[in-house]
């Protein structure tokens, strides 16, 4: 009987440590990835809390495509509202966008950057030296990824078209196959890598910002090239 209970004991440990296992894969199937990498170019790049609009607009006067500015070559407009404001700008081939709004309440306020261009830009060179007519295998073997995506494809449990890379308490990397979706979605860009940085900023009135950086590739459905690609910094932080 004591042999039994030990013999049982051992199954049950090797089943928990099986299931960590199981459970650490699915979070980090990806372990040549340098994951701060991403972080490291936003902040080279100047994307970073408490970026002011003017730096902002800066930042796109030195993005250009034949010659001709980011911020120019699109059509921009300042909005004001009741709990805020911004600037919106749009083109054919990129734009991008800032916006304030304080909650109705006046005791936080949601910030944001973002920006995306379907071109290559003089001035900007992407994470990892990814260019546009780079396919998703170029993409991922760039970054150190071995695995064979779209292919090696296993989705999160209780996902159907989404698949962890990498996730820790601060970064996180997502594989979407959108052919996959049970809700159909209706795109030419279906294979989307995503990277998201989520952390605390002390600002410099010394509130603490809750801060997301996300930077999105996405990949055609015929020649799996980058399609475009995006970055936005969001913040949420205290009025009071």
């Amino acid at each position: 009987m004591k042999c039994f209970c030990v013999f049982l004991s051992l199954l049950m440990l090797i089943g928990l440590v099986s299931c960590n296992d199981v459970e650490n894969a699915n979070q980090n199937t990806v372990t040549e990835l340098d994951i701060t990498a991403f972080a490291a170019w936003l902040d080279s790049e100047g994307f970073v809390p408490a970026m002011s609009q003017s730096k902002m607009l800066q930042k796109m006067d030195n993005y250009t495509y034949n010659d001709v500015s980011v911020k120019k070559a699109t059509v921009g407009y300042f909005y004001d509202g009741q709990y805020g404001g911004g600037y919106s700008s749009n083109g054919e081939n990129f734009g991008f966008h800032n916006n304030y709004t304080a909650s109705q309440n006046g005791e936080t306020a949601d910030y944001s950057n973002s920006f995306y261009t379907q071109v290559p830009l003089d001035g900007l060179t992407l994470p990892f030296e990814i260019e546009f007519g780079d396919t998703l295998r170029d993409a991922l073997t760039k970054m150190g990824i071995s695995q064979k995506l779209p292919s090696d494809f296993t989705p999160d449990k209780g996902e159907d078209s989404a698949m962890t890379l990498y996730s820790d308490e601060r970064y996180t990397l997502v594989f979407n196959n959108l052919n996959l979706s049970k809700e159909p979605i209706e795109t030419d860009a279906p294979y989307e890598l995503i990277f998201t940085e989520n952390y605390i900023f002390t600002r410099g009135n010394g509130k603490e910002s809750n801060v997301t950086r996300t930077i999105k590739l996405t990949f055609t459905a015929d020649q799996n090239e980058l399609h475009e690609f995006h970055l936005q910094i969001s913040e949420n932080y205290p009025l009071k």
